[in-house]
C-alpha cells in the first residue's frame, strides 16, 4: 500500500474495481544532471537514488517520481494504487 492513506483516504464502492491514486511515474531523460537542475528549479526534492533520482515534495517521504536516463525523453512507467484484496481481480482482468 502507498503513503497516499497519509494523505487522503481511498474511498470505495462496493462491487466496483478501481483505482484509488496514481502512486509514482518514471520519465525517462538524456541528461540527469539538467533534469535535477530543473525539477529542483519547480521546487521539488531531487534524491540521487541508485542509477537513478526521486521525485519529492518538501518535507514528504513518498517518492511521487523517478528519473531514469534514456537516449530521449519518455513516459517510462506510471504506478497506480489499488487495494490489496483487488489484486487477483486486477491480474485475472490483465
Amino acid at each position: 500500500m502507498t503513503e497516499i492513506r497519509s494523505i487522503a483516504k481511498p474511498t470505495r464502492r462496493p462491487g466496483e474495481l478501481g483505482i484509488h491514486s496514481l502512486d509514482h511515474f518514471s520519465l525517462a531523460v538524456p541528461d540527469l544532471t539538467e533534469a535535477a537542475k530543473f525539477y529542483a528549479a519547480l521546487g521539488l526534492e531531487v534524491k540521487a537514488e541508485g542509477p537513478s533520482l526521486g521525485l519529492y515534495t518538501a518535507g514528504n517521504t513518498h517518492c511521487w517520481g523517478r528519473l531514469i536516463e534514456g537516449s530521449r525523453k519518455h513516459l517510462a512507467h506510471l504506478s497506480f494504487g489499488v487495494f490489496e484484496d483487488d489484486l487477483p481481480a486486477f491480474k485475472a482482468r490483465l
